[in-house]
């Protein structure tokens, strides 16, 4: 697969850009090499949904490959990003012609509806400050930093990119907020950065 891809051109796209949005018709398919894309949606309420972020590695809307998919869904980039463009038919055919590396794809294809699967029941069963801690605990994952015993969040998240993320309002998520702030879980940077100071509190929340 590696011998393939690097067949292709890497495009720069810029933190915030929009790849994709509904309705949008391609004759290609994005490859992700560097960089968080994140899908969502937006409400009856105009309020921003986070479905599903993509890593490093990882096909986007892969199911445009093998149907024309009614795209209901926005893909920004969360980060700055390099990315591939590959051609439908020329994925298509080399997926045809070697086996294990279609079973490879099904894999992350399923893996990826896996966790669509679990963030929707997360969203549908679980208490607004766990939707806010475990946003919390995913960003420190894949943007901390470890800064004198802390772990900091090395991108500026808004109250309302976390709403977004956590599937609540602007306000609510402010609210929990303030409450890991004054429990000291939290404290914010002067560039506006997240900082958990005490992982294992949110953690605690979590569960």
């Amino acid at each position: 697969m590696d011998d393939f891809i690097k067949n292709y051109k890497t495009e720069l796209i810029k933190k915030g850009k929009t790849l994709l949005s509904p309705g949008d018709k391609f004759d290609f398919i994005f490859f992700l090499e560097k960089g968080y894309i994140r899908r969502y949606i937006v409400t009856n309420t105009a309020d921003e949904l986070t479905i599903h972020v993509f890593e490093k590695g990882t096909f986007i809307e892969l199911l445009d490959l093998f149907e024309e998919v009614d795209r209901d869904s926005y893909f920004d980039a969360l980060t700055d990003l390099s990315v591939k463009k590959i051609p439908k038919v020329e994925l298509l055919a080399f997926l045809q012609s070697n086996n294990e590396v279609s079973i490879e794809i099904i894999q992350r294809l399923l893996t990826g509806l896996d966790k669509i699967s679990r963030r929707i029941k997360d969203m549908a069963y679980s208490s607004a400050k766990k939707r806010v801690a475990n946003t919390l605990i995913f960003l420190q994952d894949h943007f901390g930093k470890s800064i004198s015993g802390s772990r900091k969040i090395d991108e500026v998240f808004t109250h309302m990119d976390i709403a977004a993320f956590a599937g609540v309002s602007r306000e609510t998520t402010s609210r929990e907020l303030m409450k890991l702030r004054n429990k000291g879980a939290i404290s914010i940077d002067d560039d506006k950065k997240i900082v958990i100071e005490d992982l294992e509190s949110l953690e605690n929340v979590r569960w």
